[in-house]
């Protein structure tokens, strides 16, 4: 399961964390650059959301793949 099952967000906080995700992704950036953090040797990406409905996930391991479903 995923949050936010049966906890979902009020809309005041859902838009704050959508529009707080353009912000932290390059500040994070920022200050790993500038700590000197190695990158790490996997990428991340996401490709829709963030979702707040209620929802599951299933994440399938397959020795160095990862895949990850979400049920609606």
């Amino acid at each position: 399961m995923c949050s936010p099952i049966r906890n979902p967000l009020p809309r005041v906080l859902r838009m704050f964390v959508s529009g707080f995700a353009h912000v932290a992704r390059p500040l994070g950036s920022l200050l790993a650059r500038s700590a000197r953090v190695p990158d790490p040797p996997w990428r991340w990406h996401g490709v829709a959301g963030p979702w707040f409905d209620n929802n599951l996930a299933l994440l399938e391991i397959d020795g160095a793949q990862l895949r990850s479903v979400w049920l609606g």
